[in-house]
C-alpha cells in the first residue's frame, strides 16, 4: 500500500504529472494499492494545477480517492467526505467503514 497527501497538509506539497508518471511506473503490474488523500485540492497557491489519481487511470488500479466537500456548506463546520475507489474495494471498504 502507497499512501499519498496532495496537496500535503502542513507542508503544501503537490504532487504533478511526473510525479504521478512514476507512481505508475512502480506500481504497474503490481497488488498495491494506492489511498490518494487530496481533501485540500482547492487550497493551492501560485497557479498549481491539483493532479489527482482520478486523473491518471493508469495509475494503481487498485486505488481510493478521499475527497472532502466543505467549502460551499452554509456552516463552516460542516465537512462531508467521500471516498472514491472500483466496486470490489469499496466492497471491502464499507466493512469496516460502518463500525
Amino acid at each position: 500500500m502507497i499512501i499519498i497527501n496532495t496537496p500535503h497538509n502542513p507542508t503544501g506539497t503537490v504532487m504533478n504529472a511526473f510525479d504521478m508518471a512514476q507512481l505508475d511506473k512502480i506500481t504497474r503490474g503490481t497488488d498495491i494499492v494506492i489511498i490518494s488523500d487530496e481533501v485540500y485540492e482547492h487550497i493551492i497557491f501560485d497557479g498549481i494545477e491539483h493532479q489527482s489519481v482520478l486523473r491518471f487511470p493508469k495509475v494503481g488500479r487498485k486505488k481510493f480517492c478521499n475527497q472532502l466537500i466543505w467549502q460551499n456548506l452554509p456552516h463552516h463546520r460542516v465537512k462531508v467526505g467521500y471516498c472514491i475507489a472500483p466496486k470490489n474495494l469499496t466492497t471491502e471498504f464499507r466493512k469496516v467503514h460502518q463500525f
